[in-house]
C-alpha cells in the first residue's frame, strides 16, 4: 500500500464529481446528515486508489474508485441500519421490561402498604439495603432469630406478588 501524497489528494479534490456521483448511486443525498463525512471518506478512498494504482490509466482508476466508493458507502450505510435496528429492538425490549417491572413495582408498593413497621424495616433495610442483620434487629427491637423468621416470610410474600 503506497503512501497518499498531496498530489493524490489534490487530484481527488479536482475530480470530486466522481465521488459525488458514487454517493448518489449509493443513495446518499446532499441533504443527508452525514453527507460531508461520506464525501470526505470517498475523497480519501479515491486518493488512495490513485496512490496504489499509478501504473493503470486514469479511466481505469476512475472506474475502480467509483465502484469502491459505492461499495464502501453501502457497507457503512448497512452497518448504520443494522445498529439502528438493533438499538430499536433493544429499546423495545427495555420498554417491555419496564412495563413488567412497573407491574411488579406496584405489587411491591401494595405489599409495603400492608406490612407493619417492623416488616417494612426488615424489607427495606435488611433485604434491599443489605445492612447487617444484627444492626437491623437491634434498631427494630427484635432478636436476630425473629428477624430471620420474618424475613423468610416476607420473601415468600414477595415471590407470590412478583411471580
Amino acid at each position: 500500500m503506497n503512501e497518499i501524497k498531496p498530489e493524490h489528494l489534490e487530484a481527488a479534490w479536482k475530480n470530486q464529481r466522481l465521488v459525488h456521483g458514487a454517493l448518489k448511486v449509493a443513495h446518499v443525498h446532499c441533504y443527508s446528515q452525514n453527507y460531508e463525512d461520506y464525501l470526505h471518506e470517498g475523497l480519501i478512498l479515491y486518493a488512495e486508489m490513485l496512490a496504489n494504482n499509478e501504473d493503470k490509466s486514469q479511466e481505469e482508476i476512475d472506474k475502480l474508485s467509483f465502484r469502491k466508493i459505492v461499495w464502501r458507502t453501502t457497507d457503512q450505510l448497512r452497518k448504520v441500519q443494522r445498529d439502528t435496528e438493533r438499538q430499536d429492538s433493544d429499546d423495545q425490549l427495555l420498554f417491555q421490561g419496564y412495563a413488567e417491572n412497573s407491574d411488579r413495582l406496584i405489587g411491591i408498593k401494595e405489599l409495603l402498604a400492608q406490612l407493619d413497621k417492623v416488616d417494612q424495616q426488615i424489607l427495606l433495610e435488611e433485604i434491599i439495603a443489605n445492612r447487617p442483620q444484627k444492626q437491623v434487629a437491634a434498631e427494630a427491637g427484635i432478636t436476630v432469630r425473629t428477624l430471620t423468621r420474618r424475613k423468610k416470610k416476607l420473601l415468600n410474600q414477595l415471590r407470590e406478588k412478583l411471580f
